[in-house]
């Protein structure tokens, strides 16, 4: 097994750090956060790896910046709560 360090590599979904090595391990390579260990999907080639983990990271925060808009529209309902801003 090895592990490359990446310079530029967009954000962990579920941590925010920027701390992501490749990790390869006889036929398959994914990327893995260091801070809290989450990795992406095992691809055939590193650049593969990459191109997973930009896609599922900018999915997951988009899905997590949605939900939240949600939940503070739906709080902001019961008037106790200034309204969103997006």
């Amino acid at each position: 097994m090895s592990t490359t360090r990446i310079q530029q590599l967009e954000p962990c979904p579920f941590c925010n750090s920027a701390n992501g090595t490749v990790q390869h391990l006889l036929l398959w390579y994914r990327v893995i956060c260091e801070n809290c260990r989450a990795y992406g999907p095992k691809s055939r080639s590193y650049h593969q790896a990459l191109s997973q983990w930009e896609h599922q990271s900018r999915e997951l925060r988009l899905e997590k910046s949605i939900e939240n808009r949600q939940l503070l529209e739906h709080l902001s309902s019961f008037g106790n709560f200034p309204p969103p801003r997006l």
